[in-house]
């Protein structure tokens, strides 16, 4: 049952011995502050100790929404004749329904740190004011 708990120690454990965990100066940074802005190597270590993590699962469960609904459209196509991607499967409950499309809510939810990771990485300016010409 500590399995799960095997990989997030063992990357802390690495981080603690390289001496990258500290305080971020930068005041516009995100949920990467604990690497030290004067680490080497920042963007690999902001990416293995958290946006790598978060970015591989949102490819993940993407793809595991892709191919479930995949496979329950060619199930129902040979149950139901002419089946539609978007047909709603008889055999789901309306929860149901809701919760495979749960990996959504997460992006959403997730999806404006990691921009704003992206936009710090390449030190992308974005400006506080609208010009309407």
């Amino acid at each position: 049952m500590a399995t799960p708990v095997i990989v997030p120690v063992t990357v802390t454990s690495v981080a603690l011995g390289y001496g990258v965990l500290g305080e971020d100066n930068y005041s516009g940074s995100g949920p990467w502050c604990w690497i030290n802005s004067k680490a080497e190597n920042m963007l690999m270590w902001k990416l293995v100790t958290g946006k790598g993590w978060e970015i591989l699962t949102y490819i993940t469960t993407l793809v595991i929404y892709v191919l479930l609904k995949f496979f329950k459209w060619r199930e129902n196509r040979h149950i139901f004749e002419q089946v539609r991607w978007s047909d709603k499967d008889p055999s789901l409950r309306d929860a149901d329904e809701i919760f495979e499309i749960s990996w959504l809510f997460l992006l959403v939810a997730r999806i404006w740190g990691t921009l704003r990771f992206f936009l710090a990485t390449f030190e992308v300016c974005v400006s506080d004011q609208v010009n309407i010409a």
